[in-house]
Protein backbone atom coordinates (compact mmCIF):
# COMPACT_ATOMS: atom_id res chain seq x y z
CA UNK A 1 0.00 0.00 0.00
CA UNK A 2 1.35 3.53 -0.44
CA UNK A 3 1.71 6.33 1.37
CA UNK A 4 -0.51 8.87 -1.09
CA UNK A 5 -2.46 8.08 -3.76
CA UNK A 6 -3.11 10.85 -6.15
CA UNK A 7 -6.02 11.21 -8.75
CA UNK A 8 -5.91 13.22 -11.64
CA UNK A 9 -8.81 13.59 -14.00
CA UNK A 10 -8.08 14.63 -17.70
CA UNK A 11 -9.66 15.92 -20.95
CA UNK A 12 -7.99 17.79 -24.18
CA UNK A 13 -4.90 19.20 -21.87
CA UNK A 14 -2.36 17.71 -24.37
CA UNK A 15 -0.72 20.75 -24.13
CA UNK A 16 -0.53 21.17 -20.10
CA UNK A 17 -1.00 17.10 -19.00
CA UNK A 18 2.94 16.44 -19.31
CA UNK A 19 3.62 19.02 -16.41
CA UNK A 20 1.27 17.88 -14.69
CA UNK A 21 2.63 14.06 -14.49
CA UNK A 22 6.53 15.09 -14.36
CA UNK A 23 5.74 17.26 -11.80
CA UNK A 24 4.54 14.24 -9.56
CA UNK A 25 7.22 11.77 -10.90
CA UNK A 26 9.56 14.52 -9.81
CA UNK A 27 8.30 14.04 -5.77
CA UNK A 28 10.96 14.21 -3.62
CA UNK A 29 8.71 11.42 -1.74
CA UNK A 30 8.56 8.56 -3.44
CA UNK A 31 5.92 6.25 -1.74
CA UNK A 32 2.88 6.92 -3.96
CA UNK A 33 0.66 5.76 -6.89
CA UNK A 34 -0.85 7.83 -9.40
CA UNK A 35 -3.82 7.40 -11.50
CA UNK A 36 -4.36 9.81 -14.45
CA UNK A 37 -8.31 9.26 -15.84
CA UNK A 38 -7.98 10.38 -19.75
CA UNK A 39 -11.84 11.27 -19.91
CA UNK A 40 -11.93 10.83 -23.26
CA UNK A 41 -9.89 13.34 -25.08
CA UNK A 42 -9.94 14.54 -28.48
CA UNK A 43 -6.69 16.02 -28.63
CA UNK A 44 -3.12 13.96 -27.99
CA UNK A 45 -3.64 13.42 -24.22
CA UNK A 46 -4.24 9.93 -23.95
CA UNK A 47 -0.79 9.18 -25.65
CA UNK A 48 1.47 11.83 -23.08
CA UNK A 49 -0.11 9.87 -20.26
CA UNK A 50 0.34 6.43 -21.48
CA UNK A 51 3.94 7.84 -22.09
CA UNK A 52 4.20 8.58 -18.91
CA UNK A 53 2.99 5.47 -18.05
CA UNK A 54 6.11 3.97 -19.86
CA UNK A 55 8.61 6.39 -18.00
CA UNK A 56 7.31 5.81 -14.65
CA UNK A 57 5.93 2.74 -13.23
CA UNK A 58 3.82 4.66 -10.59
CA UNK A 59 1.79 6.00 -12.78
CA UNK A 60 -1.03 4.43 -14.38
CA UNK A 61 -3.54 5.11 -17.07
CA UNK A 62 -7.62 4.70 -17.66
CA UNK A 63 -9.05 5.41 -20.47
CA UNK A 64 -13.16 5.73 -20.63
CA UNK A 65 -15.62 7.54 -22.55
CA UNK A 66 -16.15 11.28 -22.10
CA UNK A 67 -17.94 11.35 -18.90
CA UNK A 68 -17.25 14.40 -17.22
CA UNK A 69 -14.66 15.04 -14.09
CA UNK A 70 -16.81 13.60 -11.54
CA UNK A 71 -17.23 10.47 -13.12
CA UNK A 72 -12.99 10.41 -13.91
CA UNK A 73 -12.66 11.15 -10.34
CA UNK A 74 -14.95 8.23 -8.97
CA UNK A 75 -13.54 6.11 -11.70
CA UNK A 76 -9.92 6.42 -9.82
CA UNK A 77 -11.53 6.70 -6.48
CA UNK A 78 -12.94 2.71 -7.10
CA UNK A 79 -9.30 1.69 -7.73
CA UNK A 80 -7.19 3.85 -5.19
CA UNK A 81 -5.05 2.37 -2.31
CA UNK A 82 -3.11 4.76 -0.58
CA UNK A 83 -3.52 5.76 3.26
CA UNK A 84 -3.86 9.30 1.86
CA UNK A 85 -5.88 10.84 -1.23
CA UNK A 86 -4.47 13.73 -2.78
CA UNK A 87 -6.02 15.78 -6.24
CA UNK A 88 -4.01 17.17 -9.10
CA UNK A 89 -6.04 18.51 -12.30
CA UNK A 90 -4.45 18.03 -15.87
CA UNK A 91 -3.81 21.63 -16.22
CA UNK A 92 -2.23 21.91 -12.94
CA UNK A 93 1.12 21.28 -11.42
CA UNK A 94 2.59 20.77 -7.89
CA UNK A 95 6.11 21.54 -6.60
CA UNK A 96 8.36 18.72 -5.85
CA UNK A 97 8.09 19.11 -2.30
CA UNK A 98 4.47 18.60 -2.23
CA UNK A 99 4.17 15.20 -1.08
CA UNK A 100 7.04 15.44 1.19
CA UNK A 101 5.25 18.46 2.99
CA UNK A 102 2.20 16.74 3.65
CA UNK A 103 4.22 13.55 4.90
CA UNK A 104 6.54 15.43 7.30
CA UNK A 105 2.98 17.36 8.69
CA UNK A 106 1.57 13.79 9.05
CA UNK A 107 4.58 12.42 10.92
CA UNK A 108 5.05 15.42 13.36
CA UNK A 109 1.06 15.46 14.30
CA UNK A 110 -0.33 12.26 15.20
CA UNK A 111 -3.96 12.07 14.58
CA UNK A 112 -4.44 14.35 11.94
CA UNK A 113 -6.76 13.13 9.10
CA UNK A 114 -6.11 15.86 7.28
CA UNK A 115 -3.44 18.56 5.81
CA UNK A 116 -3.51 21.19 3.55
CA UNK A 117 -1.14 24.05 1.35
CA UNK A 118 -1.61 26.85 -0.71
CA UNK A 119 -2.14 27.63 -3.96
CA UNK A 120 -0.67 29.86 -6.31
CA UNK A 121 -2.69 31.54 -8.85
CA UNK A 122 -2.82 32.55 -12.53
CA UNK A 123 -1.44 32.40 -16.45
CA UNK A 124 1.85 31.17 -15.41
CA UNK A 125 1.55 30.14 -11.28
CA UNK A 126 4.64 29.92 -9.52
CA UNK A 127 4.87 27.17 -6.61
CA UNK A 128 7.71 27.46 -3.78
CA UNK A 129 8.51 25.51 -0.79
CA UNK A 130 10.67 28.48 1.10
CA UNK A 131 8.94 30.16 4.32
CA UNK A 132 5.29 29.01 5.17
CA UNK A 133 4.13 26.38 8.00
CA UNK A 134 1.51 25.56 10.05
CA UNK A 135 -0.73 27.95 10.65
CA UNK A 136 -3.75 26.51 12.19
CA UNK A 137 -4.84 23.15 13.77
CA UNK A 138 -7.20 21.99 16.09
CA UNK A 139 -11.49 20.61 15.97
CA UNK A 140 -13.51 19.83 13.13
CA UNK A 141 -15.92 23.25 13.38
CA UNK A 142 -12.40 25.70 13.53
CA UNK A 143 -11.50 23.35 10.50
CA UNK A 144 -14.67 23.88 8.65
CA UNK A 145 -14.48 27.71 8.84
CA UNK A 146 -10.98 28.12 8.09
CA UNK A 147 -10.47 25.52 5.05
CA UNK A 148 -13.81 26.59 3.19
CA UNK A 149 -12.34 30.39 3.43
CA UNK A 150 -8.87 29.84 2.31
CA UNK A 151 -8.36 25.98 0.38
CA UNK A 152 -9.82 24.52 -2.16
CA UNK A 153 -10.76 20.63 -2.30
CA UNK A 154 -7.21 19.78 -4.41
CA UNK A 155 -4.67 21.59 -1.69
CA UNK A 156 -6.02 18.85 0.53
CA UNK A 157 -4.33 15.65 1.58
CA UNK A 158 -7.19 13.48 2.77
CA UNK A 159 -7.21 9.96 5.71
CA UNK A 160 -8.69 7.71 2.95
CA UNK A 161 -10.20 5.44 5.80
CA UNK A 162 -12.32 8.53 6.75
CA UNK A 163 -14.00 9.06 3.71
CA UNK A 164 -13.11 6.21 1.24
CA UNK A 165 -16.59 5.70 0.48
CA UNK A 166 -17.33 9.19 -0.68
CA UNK A 167 -17.61 9.97 -4.39
CA UNK A 168 -17.88 13.29 -5.96
CA UNK A 169 -21.61 14.07 -7.22
CA UNK A 170 -22.74 14.03 -11.32
CA UNK A 171 -22.08 17.87 -11.40
CA UNK A 172 -20.53 20.24 -13.74
CA UNK A 173 -19.83 23.47 -11.60
CA UNK A 174 -19.32 23.54 -7.50
CA UNK A 175 -18.80 19.64 -6.76
CA UNK A 176 -15.66 20.39 -5.76
CA UNK A 177 -16.93 22.30 -2.62
CA UNK A 178 -19.29 19.78 -1.97
CA UNK A 179 -16.96 17.01 -2.26
CA UNK A 180 -14.29 18.85 0.42
CA UNK A 181 -17.64 19.93 2.75
CA UNK A 182 -18.69 16.39 3.23
CA UNK A 183 -14.59 15.56 3.70
CA UNK A 184 -14.80 18.47 6.56
CA UNK A 185 -18.38 17.15 8.62
CA UNK A 186 -16.53 14.12 9.03
CA UNK A 187 -12.87 14.69 9.90
CA UNK A 188 -11.53 15.34 13.39
CA UNK A 189 -7.86 16.18 13.96
CA UNK A 190 -6.81 18.60 10.91
CA UNK A 191 -3.68 21.03 10.55
CA UNK A 192 -3.61 23.85 7.84
CA UNK A 193 -0.28 25.26 6.36
CA UNK A 194 0.73 28.26 4.23
CA UNK A 195 3.06 26.81 2.00
CA UNK A 196 2.36 27.15 -1.71
CA UNK A 197 2.93 24.04 -3.35
CA UNK A 198 -0.13 23.88 -5.46
CA UNK A 199 0.00 25.43 -9.15
CA UNK A 200 -3.97 26.47 -10.31
CA UNK A 201 -3.43 27.21 -13.70
CA UNK A 202 -5.99 29.25 -15.18
CA UNK A 203 -6.69 29.42 -18.67
CA UNK A 204 -9.24 29.86 -21.71
CA UNK A 205 -11.46 26.79 -22.51
CA UNK A 206 -11.26 25.50 -18.88
CA UNK A 207 -14.66 24.29 -16.76
CA UNK A 208 -14.12 27.51 -14.40
CA UNK A 209 -13.41 30.14 -17.84
CA UNK A 210 -16.12 28.82 -20.09
CA UNK A 211 -19.67 30.70 -20.45
CA UNK A 212 -22.26 29.96 -18.39
CA UNK A 213 -24.66 27.62 -19.25
CA UNK A 214 -28.20 26.58 -17.84
CA UNK A 215 -26.92 22.94 -17.16
CA UNK A 216 -23.97 25.17 -15.56
CA UNK A 217 -26.16 27.14 -13.26
CA UNK A 218 -28.21 23.83 -12.42
CA UNK A 219 -25.07 22.27 -11.45
CA UNK A 220 -24.44 24.70 -8.96
CA UNK A 221 -26.97 25.28 -7.08
CA UNK A 222 -27.64 21.49 -6.83
CA UNK A 223 -23.97 21.30 -5.16
CA UNK A 224 -24.67 24.13 -2.99
CA UNK A 225 -28.54 22.59 -2.33
CA UNK A 226 -25.98 19.60 -1.27
CA UNK A 227 -23.69 21.75 1.08
CA UNK A 228 -26.29 23.43 2.66
CA UNK A 229 -27.86 20.35 3.35
CA UNK A 230 -24.60 18.79 4.81
CA UNK A 231 -24.98 21.59 7.41
CA UNK A 232 -28.05 21.19 8.22
CA UNK A 233 -27.42 17.22 9.06
CA UNK A 234 -24.18 17.61 10.86
CA UNK A 235 -23.80 17.46 14.83
CA UNK A 236 -21.46 19.87 14.97
CA UNK A 237 -21.82 23.69 15.41
CA UNK A 238 -21.73 25.88 12.16
CA UNK A 239 -20.20 29.20 12.11
CA UNK A 240 -23.20 31.83 10.95
CA UNK A 241 -21.36 33.13 8.33
CA UNK A 242 -20.68 29.79 6.50
CA UNK A 243 -24.65 29.17 6.38
CA UNK A 244 -25.05 32.65 5.17
CA UNK A 245 -22.39 32.33 2.88
CA UNK A 246 -24.24 29.32 1.49
CA UNK A 247 -27.91 30.82 1.39
CA UNK A 248 -26.20 33.84 -0.60
CA UNK A 249 -25.04 30.90 -3.38
CA UNK A 250 -28.25 29.60 -3.68
CA UNK A 251 -30.37 32.51 -3.88
CA UNK A 252 -28.53 35.98 -4.97
CA UNK A 253 -25.94 34.43 -6.85
CA UNK A 254 -28.28 32.52 -8.96
CA UNK A 255 -30.84 35.37 -9.56
CA UNK A 256 -26.97 37.58 -11.09
CA UNK A 257 -26.85 34.50 -13.23
CA UNK A 258 -30.32 34.49 -14.82
CA UNK A 259 -30.01 38.09 -15.10
CA UNK A 260 -26.91 37.78 -17.05
CA UNK A 261 -28.51 34.83 -19.48
CA UNK A 262 -26.80 31.64 -20.39
CA UNK A 263 -24.25 31.22 -23.34
CA UNK A 264 -26.39 27.78 -25.01
CA UNK A 265 -29.60 30.42 -25.42
CA UNK A 266 -31.74 28.62 -23.06
CA UNK A 267 -34.87 30.50 -22.21
CA UNK A 268 -34.12 32.38 -18.43
CA UNK A 269 -38.06 32.21 -17.89
CA UNK A 270 -37.37 28.06 -17.88
CA UNK A 271 -34.64 28.29 -16.18
CA UNK A 272 -36.07 30.74 -12.84
CA UNK A 273 -39.13 28.83 -12.79
CA UNK A 274 -37.74 25.89 -12.05
CA UNK A 275 -34.73 27.52 -9.93
CA UNK A 276 -37.63 29.75 -7.84
CA UNK A 277 -39.33 26.48 -7.28
CA UNK A 278 -36.09 24.82 -5.60
CA UNK A 279 -35.29 27.47 -3.46
CA UNK A 280 -38.54 27.76 -2.02
CA UNK A 281 -38.50 24.25 -1.22
CA UNK A 282 -34.74 24.37 0.51
CA UNK A 283 -35.47 27.40 2.43
CA UNK A 284 -38.68 25.81 4.30
CA UNK A 285 -37.42 22.58 5.08
CA UNK A 286 -33.85 23.48 6.17
CA UNK A 287 -34.11 24.10 10.19
CA UNK A 288 -31.08 26.16 10.03
CA UNK A 289 -32.57 28.75 7.06
CA UNK A 290 -32.16 31.89 7.91
CA UNK A 291 -35.43 34.56 8.40
CA UNK A 292 -33.80 36.64 5.71
CA UNK A 293 -33.25 33.91 3.80
CA UNK A 294 -37.10 32.34 3.67
CA UNK A 295 -38.57 35.85 3.80
CA UNK A 296 -36.29 35.80 0.24
CA UNK A 297 -37.34 32.66 -1.33
CA UNK A 298 -40.73 33.86 -0.81
CA UNK A 299 -40.38 36.78 -2.38
CA UNK A 300 -38.82 35.22 -5.49
CA UNK A 301 -41.76 32.48 -5.03
CA UNK A 302 -44.55 34.96 -5.64
CA UNK A 303 -42.48 36.84 -8.71
CA UNK A 304 -43.25 35.04 -11.99
CA UNK A 305 -41.19 36.80 -14.02
CA UNK A 306 -37.13 36.17 -14.03
CA UNK A 307 -36.69 39.84 -14.47
CA UNK A 308 -39.20 41.36 -11.19
CA UNK A 309 -36.88 38.63 -9.10
CA UNK A 310 -33.49 40.27 -11.10
CA UNK A 311 -34.81 43.80 -10.59
CA UNK A 312 -35.95 43.47 -6.74
CA UNK A 313 -32.27 41.46 -5.75
CA UNK A 314 -30.49 44.41 -7.87
CA UNK A 315 -32.09 47.03 -6.03
CA UNK A 316 -32.04 45.55 -2.38
CA UNK A 317 -28.12 44.93 -2.89
CA UNK A 318 -26.94 47.55 -5.53
CA UNK A 319 -29.21 50.39 -5.50
CA UNK A 320 -27.14 53.00 -6.49
CA UNK A 321 -26.44 51.05 -9.87
CA UNK A 322 -29.86 49.53 -10.44
CA UNK A 323 -30.86 53.27 -10.21
CA UNK A 324 -28.39 54.68 -12.77
CA UNK A 325 -29.28 51.83 -15.12
CA UNK A 326 -33.20 52.58 -14.72
CA UNK A 327 -31.82 56.10 -15.62
CA UNK A 328 -29.70 55.09 -18.38
CA UNK A 329 -26.55 57.32 -16.96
Amino acid sequence: MAKFSVVIPAFDVGAYVSKALASVSAQTFGDWECFCVNDGSRDETGMVVDGWVRRDGRIRAIHQRNSGVSQARNRALGMVCGEWLTFLDGDDFVHKSWLAWFNSVIEGTPGLDLVTCKRSQGTTPEVSDTGGGMCAKGDASLGLKSALAMYNFADCAYRREIGARFRFAPYSRSEDYLYMTRWLCAIHGYVLTDKCLYGYRTRPGSATTSKMTTVKARDDFLSWKGIYGLYGETTRSIEPRLLRNAEKMLAASQIVLIGRGFADGSGRQSYYAWWRRELFSVAWRSRRASVGFRALATLYWCLPAWWLGWGLTQGLLFPKRFLRTLLGK
